[in-house]
């Protein structure tokens, strides 16, 4: 079965789906049921009075809603419940080793190691306001990246990600430990932002929390999936999300030649915004290697791919290169509020789908990041390197996530983290577990 093959049964499963959404929508409004059920999904920014704007940079303005408290409880609980629905220890194999084919539900599947150095040499055309965190001055650091990959069947998606922890000189906010000596960034691929048409990867899969957890209840089954859809608002909010943010920012990373790209040959986005000082800032990796070879076959195990790509790696020790990029908010670069949308500072820090225009803010260097994959059996438990713990928020207050979706993965993270490696990995959890990141000196 080829990537063809993969990608017609995906097609069909999406028809099924929506002949499916069509037909629950159909029976809402012969049945007359809106009434009988709640708008859980929709977002009110009514009153809100726009942040004044007197910069070269867009100010980004937060809006808090008042049920986020519940709201990400509820989101947390629903991704507990994806691990805990997995047999206990799932990721063990036989004789205790880990199983280096586990794929772990949001978390996804570890394709490998690799430590290095980022530089940070680019900093003259940032202004001057913006050099904050990270970005105030040049500077070279130590780094651990764990590019892998996250697959989940049931939405469907199957996108590459990377994540970067930084050795600091100095304390940096830490959620997990109040300060720590290290900084993370997250990120998951996206097609080069050369079409401003084709913005796949800028931005995230959902908008805010709140159509994130209506994507994990609507998995949970046929009820679910009714309770969204018997509201004409909240279906209307799937509705949007499904054929407007979903399919935009996915279709083309399963096409060529984005599935002829293994994971060290592939633009990485922040995939969200965060503060940059008084503005707002996105990041990319953009690979010095944009080699093309044979399809992987998306929807078919692409893990194993990804997986052999590292190993031919980790055999040569041959450096593996990106440009850290920064692309800064600007007025020009969001789009018009439509009816509903809220300023465009406000769409700026809390649409976390959007893409801002290339054409108005373009992405632009400021590093050189540098690594090369770090020498170890995947099945080895004893450096507990499956139990790292990465969040965006572990990083300066002035260069924060930012957005609804982000203060959401905030709890979330922490939240999920302990349910599995307790169920998944049978991790006997305590204070004292130290999990060393591996910095190369």
């Amino acid at each position: 079965m080829g990537n063809e093959a993969d990608w017609s049964a995906f097609e069909k499963k999406k028809k099924r789906a929506a002949l499916l959404v069509a037909m629950l929508n159909g029976a809402r409004d012969f049945w007359g049921l809106d009434p009988l059920f709640r708008t859980d999904f929709v977002r009110d920014f009514s009153s809100v009075t726009a942040l004044q704007q007197d910069r070269d940079y867009l100010r980004p303005q937060e809006v808090e809603d008042e049920d986020e408290v519940q709201l990400f409880k509820d989101l947390s609980d629903s991704f507990v419940a994806d691990t805990t629905d997995l047999d206990e220890n799932a990721a063990l194999q036989a004789d205790g080793t880990l199983d280096p084919t586990f794929v772990d539900p949001h978390w996804g599947h570890t394709t490998g190691h690799l430590c290095g150095r980022l530089e940070i040499d680019a900093l003259g055309w940032l202004h001057p306001d913006l050099r904050v965190g990270l970005f105030r001055a040049p500077g070279t650091y130590k780094i651990y990246a764990r590019p892998n990959y996250l697959y989940d069947p049931d939405l469907p998606i199957a996108v590459n990600r990377m994540s970067l922890k930084l050795r600091m000189p100095e304390e940096v906010p830490n959620i997990y430990e109040g300060t720590a000596h290290e900084l993370d960034l997250l990120m998951s691929e996206g097609l080069p932002p050369d079409d401003p048409e084709q913005p796949d990867g800028q931005g995230f899969f959902f908008r805010d929390a709140r159509q994130l957890l209506m994507a994990n209840q609507m998995k949970s089954g046929l009820w679910s999936l009714a309770e969204v859809l018997f509201d004409s608002a909240d279906a209307e909010v799937c509705r949007f999300w499904r054929q407007e943010i979903f399919e935009t920012a996915t279709d083309m990373l399963y096409k060529s030649p984005q599935s002829n790209r293994t994971w060290d040959c592939k633009w990485y986005y922040s995939a969200g915004p965060y503060a940059l000082g008084d503005g707002a800032m996105k990041f990319a990796l953009e690979p010095h290697d944009n080699a093309q070879g044979e399809k992987i076959r998306i929807f078919r195990n692409p893990a194993q791919r990804h997986a052999a790509a590292f190993e031919e790696k980790r055999e040569t020790q041959a450096d593996i290169k990106f440009d850290l990029k920064l692309q800064i908010a600007t007025d020009d670069a969001i789009p018009a509020p439509q009816e509903g949308d809220p300023p465009k500072c406000v769409m700026a820090a809390e649409y976390t789908d959007l893409p801002w225009d290339t054409r108005h803010a373009r992405f632009k260097r400021i590093g050189t990041l540098t690594l090369k994959p770090h020498d170890v059996d995947p099945s080895e438990r004893d450096n507990l390197w499956h139990s790292m713990k990465f969040s965006a928020f572990n990083t300066y207050h002035e260069t924060r996530p930012i957005g609804q979706l982000f203060r959401a993965r905030r709890n979330v993270h922490k939240n999920h983290r302990i349910a599995r490696l307790s169920h998944s990995f049978g991790e006997s959890l305590s204070a004292d577990m130290v999990v060393k990141c591996p910095f190369h000196n």
